[in-house]
């Protein structure tokens, strides 16, 4: 039996199999139902025993949540010169089930969501500047990690031509013996 993994809501893993959802309980996967008890184990890659639902399975649930990791894998990815609300209608203009369209997220929180990656997008680039003098460079990154000098020149963030030099005593120590 095959199986796949999706992201909740918060970007936790959820394990999809037959219909059902299952999030990570230790060592199981747990069902997502409140009420079911099922649990399941993957062992090499290999599910084990399926278990029996207390339910029926929901896959207009398993829809709706792929549909909304594939418009956040989207806002991720695409420049944020597009609009947002461009992202979110291609993605309703796309469904042709109504039930799916039904079970999404208001078109405002969908806007949301979009905006949100994106800002979580950036958040973990260390949101760059988008030039030199944008740059601010704290005192912990004019040290490596073992506390040696390693911004050794900086003309200044007041400079349009700014010119910063990043580099060990070591490397420094190479590029005098470089013949060339």
């Amino acid at each position: 039996m095959s199986y796949e993994f999706i992201e909740s809501t918060k970007g936790k893993p959820l394990l999809v199999v037959s219909g059902y959802l299952y999030r990570r309980d230790r060592k199981k996967w747990r069902c997502l139902s409140k009420d079911c008890n099922a649990r399941i184990e993957i062992v090499d890659d290999k599910l084990g025993v399926v278990p029996v639902h207390e339910h029926s399975p929901d896959n207009l649930d398993v829809t709706v949540r792929r549909k909304l990791n594939e418009l956040e894998r989207t806002a991720r990815a695409a420049p944020s010169e597009y609009k947002t609300s461009l992202l979110v209608d291609s993605l309703v203009g796309t469904l042709r089930s109504e039930a799916v369209i039904g079970r999404l997220p208001n078109l405002h929180l969908l806007r949301k969501k979009v905006d949100y990656a994106r800002k979580k997008t950036e958040q973990n680039l260390g949101n760059p500047g988008r030039t030199r003098t944008d740059l601010r460079i704290s005192d912990s990154d004019k040290m490596t990690l073992k506390d040696d000098l390693f911004l050794h020149f900086d003309s200044g963030e007041e400079d349009p031509d700014r010119i910063i030099v990043f580099a060990t005593s070591q490397n420094l120590s190479l590029l005098r013996e470089c013949p060339e």
